[in-house]
C-alpha cells in the first residue's frame, strides 16, 4: 500500500498516512500568549463583542472559544469543512494554558466593517513587536496566524527532502 502525506495548518504540520509527524513548526509560546491576550481584550470591547471567534489548532485537535454569541461562526466554519472538524470548547482564558499551537484562526463576523477594520488595526500594531508571528487572510474575515517560517511551499520542500526526492 502506498503512503500519503498531509500538509496541515497552512504548512505548520506534515504527517504521513500512519500519523507520524514528519515536520512541524509551532507558534512560539510567547507569541501565542500575546495574541490570545490581545484577542481576549478585544472581545470585551463593544465593537467586537459577539463578533470574534477564536480557533486554536494543536496537532489534530481544534480548541474553540466557549462563547454562545459566536456559535454560528463556529458552525459555519465546521460546515465549510464538511463536518470533518471536531472541536473542544474552552473558556478564552484556558487557551493560554495549552501547549503552543500550530495555528490560531480568528474569524470576524461578516458584515461588521468596523469590527473587521478595528481588529486588523489592533493586530497590525501587535505584530510590529512579534517578528516570528505571521498572519494571512484566507478569506476577508479569516485571520490565520502561524509561525512566520510556515508556508505550504516550505513544508512541501521539507517533505521532499525527508523522502529523498531530488530533481
Amino acid at each position: 500500500s502506498s503512503d500519503w502525506y498531509l500538509i496541515a495548518h497552512n504548512g505548520a504540520l506534515v504527517r504521513n498516512s500512519k500519523g507520524k509527524t514528519l515536520y512541524e513548526k509551532k507558534i512560539k509560546p510567547e507569541d501565542a500568549a500575546s495574541l490570545i491576550e490581545k484577542v481576549e481584550i478585544l472581545r470585551t470591547e463593544d465593537l467586537h463583542k459577539g463578533n470574534l471567534l477564536v480557533n486554536y489548532f494543536l496537532e489534530d485537535t481544534l480548541f474553540s472559544v466557549k462563547d454562545e454569541s459566536v456559535r454560528d461562526l463556529r458552525e459555519e466554519y465546521v460546515n465549510k469543512n464538511m463536518g470533518r472538524v471536531q472541536y473542544i470548547l474552552l473558556p478564552m482564558g484556558d487557551l493560554k494554558e495549552l501547549p503552543p499551537p500550530h495555528k490560531i484562526l480568528t474569524i470576524v463576523r461578516k458584515g461588521k466593517y468596523f469590527a473587521l477594520k478595528g481588529f486588523q488595526e489592533a493586530i497590525d500594531e501587535m505584530l510590529k513587536s512579534r517578528e516570528e508571528l505571521f498572519v494571512r487572510l484566507s478569506q476577508p474575515n479569516y485571520f490565520e496566524f502561524t509561525n512566520s517560517d510556515v508556508t505550504k511551499g516550505t513544508s512541501l520542500k521539507k517533505l521532499i527532502e525527508k523522502l529523498g526526492i531530488y530533481p
